[in-house]
C-alpha cells in the first residue's frame, strides 16, 4: 500500500466511523425487518457513538502517545538517539559538514576565520586542535545533537523543518534552566533552584524566572537567542521579536496560550514544545553531556544545533522565521517545571 493510502487510513476517525456505520445499517434494517435484534444493535451504535464523540479527538493525524509523540515519531526517535557518536562513525558519514561560526558578541559580526591548526574525528568532521579553541568539543555536540534530532523526525518525505526547529528550540531553553540548577548543585547551594524566582501559574504548576536563566538565554555573549541571532543576521534577514516574545511568555505563564508559538498557519510544528521537551530531553541528556565539560556547554551545545537547522533549511524557510519558531519554543519552555 502507497504512502498516501495509509496516511490516509490513518487520518480516518474509526472509532467515530464504526459506530456510525453499524447504526446506519441497523436502522435501515429494521425498517424492513425490525426485531429485537436491530433495536439492541440501534441502542449499542448511539452508546458506542456518544462514548466516541465524549472521548478527546484530535483531527490533525495519529493517536499520539502519552509524551506527544505519535509512534511513528517515537520510533524513529528512539532510534537515532541510541545510534553510536557521531565521532565513532565510519568516514564520509553525511553528518559531517560544519555550521559556519562568529564571534556572537554582535550578531552582525564578520565569520571568524577558523584555525589554522585543525582536527578531524573519525566521522571526517572538522574539529579545531585542542588548544586551539577551547569550545571544539561543544561545537561537535551541536552537530552531534542535530543529527540526531534530524535523524529521529526524518520520514519517507524528508524532515519537517518547523517540527525540527521547535524541537531544538525547547531543549535549547529547557537547557538553559538545566544549566542553573547544576551549576547550584555543584557549588553547594541550599537548592537548585536558588537564584531564580518561582511563580505559581493559575494552573497550579511553577514557572522559573531570574536573571541567572536569561543570562544563558537571552543575553549572555554565548546564550541561545545570540547564536540564534547570529545565524539570522549572518543570512541577511531581520532578527525575531525577541522582546514581544518575552512579553508574550510573561503574560500567559499559567494561561492556555503559554507555550503555544505563534506561528503562521502553515508553519506551524507537529506538536507542542512541551511534548517534545517530555519525550526527548530525558534521552538526549546524555548524549549532550558527553561534550559539556561543565553545566554552561549545555546550553551551548542545543544554541549550535539551532544555528545548523536555520543554516540547513535556509533555502526552505525563511531565516527570521526560523528562528521565531525556535525562540517561540525556546523561551517558554526555559521556565517549565519538569518536576
Amino acid at each position: 500500500m502507497v504512502s498516501p493510502v495509509k496516511d490516509l487510513v490513518k487520518r480516518i476517525p474509526w472509532r467515530l466511523v464504526l459506530p456510525a456505520v453499524l447504526l446506519a445499517g441497523t436502522t435501515w434494517w429494521s425498517a424492513t425487518h425490525p426485531n429485537g435484534w436491530t433495536v439492541t444493535g440501534i441502542v449499542l451504535s448511539v452508546v458506542w457513538l456518544i462514548v466516541a464523540l465524549r472521548r478527546p479527538f484530535d483531527e490533525a493525524g495519529p493517536a499520539l502517545r502519552p509524551d506527544g509523540l505519535t509512534s511513528d515519531m517515537a520510533t524513529a526517535l528512539h532510534r537515532a538517539l541510541e545510534e553510536k557518536p557521531m565521532a565513532a562513525r565510519p568516514a564520509g558519514d553525511p553528518a559531517k559538514s560544519d555550521v559556519l561560526e562568529w564571534d556572537a558578541t554582535h550578531p552582525a559580526a564578520a565569520p571568524v576565520e577558523p584555525p589554522a591548526a585543525e582536527a578531524k574525528t573519525a566521522s571526517g568532521s572538522r574539529v579545531d586542535a585542542p588548544g586551539t579553541d577551547p569550545l571544539a568539543k561543544v561545537k561537535l555536540g551541536g552537530r552531534e545533537i542535530f543529527h540526531r534530532i534530524t535523524q529521529g523526525l526524518k520520514n519517507e518525505r524528508g524532515v519537517h523543518i518547523e517540527s525540527l526547529l521547535a524541537c531544538l528550540g525547547a531543549l535549547a531553553g529547557y537547557a538553559c534552566q538545566a544549566c542553573v540548577r547544576e551549576t547550584n548543585a555543584l557549588a553547594g547551594a541550599p537548592s537548585p533552584e536558588s537564584g531564580l524566582t518561582v511563580a505559581s501559574g493559575a494552573d497550579g504548576r511553577r514557572y522559573f524566572f531570574g536573571d541567572p536563566l536569561n543570562r544563558l538565554l537571552a543575553e549572555g555573549r554565548c546564550s541561545v537567542w545570540s547564536f540564534t541571532a547570529g545565524a539570522v543576521q549572518h543570512l541577511g534577514k531581520p532578527l525575531p521579536d525577541i522582546e514581544g516574545i518575552f512579553k508574550h511568555v510573561a503574560s500567559t505563564v499559567g494561561g492556555a496560550q503559554f507555550g503555544i508559538p505563534r506561528i503562521p498557519e502553515g508553519h506551524r510544528p507537529g506538536d507542542a514544545p512541551i511534548n517534545y521537551l517530555k519525550a526527548v530531553w530525558p534521552q538526549l541528556l546524555p548524549i549532550a553531556k558527553r561534550f559539556a565539560d561543565e553545566p554552561a556547554h549545555l546550553p551551548m551545545i542545543y544554541g549550535l544545533a539551532i544555528q545548523h537547522a536555520i543554516f540547513a533549511a535556509r533555502n526552505i524557510i525563511d531565516p527570521t522565521l526560523a528562528g521565531t519558531i525556535a525562540m517561540e519554543c525556546a523561551v517558554p519552555m526555559s521556565k517549565v517545571d519538569l518536576g
